[in-house]
């Protein structure tokens, strides 16, 4: 009907109230102009009234033409949107005045690298303040090192006492001594080489053997009669005599034995070693494993103004000759107080039954006693020695 105005929401021209016409790309504002409800499916259309005057839009639902912007089936509000400038921007980056995520992020990873940059500056700084640190104190020590020795021996740190320093140098000094050994191997046979390897004690024998005029000294030591002396055969006052072959030093265990026998018997110096040797050469019983055959004891021993016996290898035998006054001379086997075939002295019977044991090719077993079950089942023959009253009379004499 001519005049009439539509009755479903639309002007005259046919646009939605409250819609922007086709093809308006401006901007919308709200305005306290209410809207004209539509019917819509679902929705029946009421009226709804006006605002008072004064009262504010309410907020949150925005509509065009009565539809609401959340969603095209909500409850029409009355309101239409006319250019208002809405910011979404300032929505999206967390609201009016609020920091965007990016933002945000951006400052986070700056205060990251801030605070690596300053845990790194720290670590530099602490890592060179050690290093300086031990610079100095190596230098400290080497400086304290160069200008401070050991006035006993240089080799040896400054400050250690002087019974340290003395083991030590003799430790050094052998060390030097087994190279020079190792390095001119060739001119030793290879008992002395073992001797020198197994007897740390006869290490510098053996280095100045091949050097040494293979002659004996006398021995000037104090002795005591009653009182066997620990002699050895590598002394080098009649070790480098020439003997059954070999140095008296690798193989006059016998002759050692005797002449220690002979010291404590008597209480004379005047029979090394070496005096015994030459005469157990001349008797032609410088033979045998042991270097010496056994039985030059008790048939030689008056050539030195001694007496020599044979006696039982047996606790109750050995212990008899020496309450008796006798210095017991053994033969003992290969592999048992050593590992070869030599003579040891039997000095003296302690009162907890063991024995005093001076082996003259080791210090090591002449270092501890020994019980008697271990001398007998090691020693394959024994023999007594006593002072004659004619070799003590002259021993006294002189």
């Amino acid at each position: 009907m001519a005049g009439r105005q539509p009755t479903d929401g639309r002007d005259s021209r046919g646009n939605v109230q409250g819609r922007p016409p086709q093809g308006y790309r401006g901007p919308t504002q709200l305005t306290g102009r209410p809207s004209q409800p539509r019917s819509g499916a679902g929705h029946p259309s009421r009226p709804r009234q006006a605002p008072h005057e004064g009262q504010r839009p309410r907020q949150g639902r925005s509509q065009v033409g009565g539809r609401s912007l959340n969603g095209a089936a909500s409850r029409p509000t009355g309101y239409s949107l006319h250019s208002r400038n809405i910011n979404f921007s300032d929505r999206r980056m967390g609201g009016r005045g609020g920091r965007g995520r990016d933002g945000l992020d951006g400052r986070r990873v700056a205060l990251v690298v801030i605070a690596i940059a300053l845990l790194v500056i720290i670590v530099l700084v602490i890592s060179s303040c050690v290093r300086g640190c031990s610079q100095a104190a190596t230098d400290s020590a080497e400086q304290a090192a160069t200008t401070e020795v050991n006035a006993q021996d240089s080799r040896v740190a400054a400050g250690v006492d002087e019974t340290t320093t003395a083991e030590l140098t003799t430790a050094l000094d052998r060390g030097d001594q087994l190279s020079w050994i190792a390095a001119n191997a060739g001119l030793y046979p290879t008992s002395m080489i073992d001797l020198a390897v197994d007897e740390p004690a006869a290490v510098s024998f053996v280095r100045d053997w091949p050097d040494s005029d293979k002659t004996a000294s006398a021995y000037t030591d104090a002795v005591t009669k009653g009182t066997v002396p620990q002699l050895m055969m590598f002394d080098t006052r009649w070790g480098n005599l020439d003997y059954a072959g070999s140095p008296l030093g690798v193989k006059g265990s016998g002759p050692t034995c005797v002449a220690m026998g002979y010291m404590g018997l008597t209480g004379a110096n005047d029979k090394t070693p070496g005096d015994v040797s030459v005469r157990v050469t001349d008797a032609g019983m410088a033979t045998g494993d042991g270097g010496m055959d056994g039985s030059f004891i008790a048939q030689k021993a008056g050539d030195l103004g001694l007496t020599g016996v044979a006696v039982s290898v047996d606790a109750t035998s050995i212990s008899t000759a020496l309450k008796a006054g006798q210095v017991v001379i053994c033969e003992v086997k290969a592999d048992t107080l050593t590992t070869v075939d030599h003579f040891v002295v039997l000095a003296k019977e302690n009162d907890n039954t063991t024995l005093t044991v001076y082996d003259p090719t080791s210090t090591e077993v002449s270092s501890h006693e020994w019980s008697y079950s271990t001398i007998v089942s090691s020693a394959s023959g024994a023999w007594g020695l006593s002072a004659s009253t004619t070799a003590a009379t002259t021993a006294a004499t002189e």
